[in-house]
């Protein structure tokens, strides 16, 4: 009988502990959760700060980008500084680099091995309209702590392949990529939370 009782005055004990670490009145419960993924169109306005989120990111496009003039397998990088960064681009055997500047997406090509005609050849300038920015959110916690989100490069409506960036939503929506923030999506309190406070 003297076992039972200090089994049973352990299971409460351990009982307790495990009650606490379940967050039963911790504070997770009554963050704000993103109601809409993020997308965000580059222009003039919003090109910096965008722009800055995601220089040194590789981007690619398994079908090549057609508002470039590519087909197949097209890698797209951004370097430099955020205000007017460079661009690098790979395609096949071909490849160009130049300047970007915001109006939505303006390449300036620089050096190319691409032919003459091309919309990537030396010289040519290749307006985009549709630029932007996809950070997959919906329903993660606008809770300020950073997870790993799905972001994505668009080009006229064709996205590139996913790629995992540092992400995280302060509670009234702005969205940071990289530690940059650049735009904000609703929230909501899920029903029923129940946090401390109100």
């Amino acid at each position: 009988m003297r076992f039972n009782k200090f089994a049973l005055a352990g299971l409460a004990v351990c009982g307790s502990v495990l009650l606490a670490g379940c967050g039963g009145g911790g504070g997770d419960d009554s963050s704000p959760v993103a109601q809409e993924d993020l997308t965000v169109k580059i222009d003039p306005t919003t090109g910096r700060n965008t722009m800055a989120s995601i220089l040194g990111q590789n981007f690619e496009f398994a079908n090549g980008i057609p508002a470039l003039g590519t087909t197949g397998n097209t890698s797209l990088k951004f370097t430099g500084n955020a205000a007017k960064p460079d661009f690098a681009i790979t395609s096949g055997a071909n490849s160009a680099s130049g300047s970007v500047t915001y109006g939505s997406c303006i390449f300036t090509t620089s050096q190319s091995t691409f032919a003459a005609g091309h919309p990537l050849a030396v010289g040519q300038v290749s307006i985009v309209n549709d630029c932007w920015l996809k950070a997959f959110v919906v329903g993660r916690l606008a809770d300020a702590i950073t997870f790993d989100a799905d972001v994505a490069f668009g080009l006229n409506g064709v996205f590139s392949k996913l790629i995992k960036m540092p992400t995280y939503i302060r509670p009234n929506g702005m969205v940071f990529v990289n530690g940059v923030g650049i735009g904000s999506v609703p929230v909501v309190t899920p029903t029923g939370a129940t946090g401390s406070g109100s």
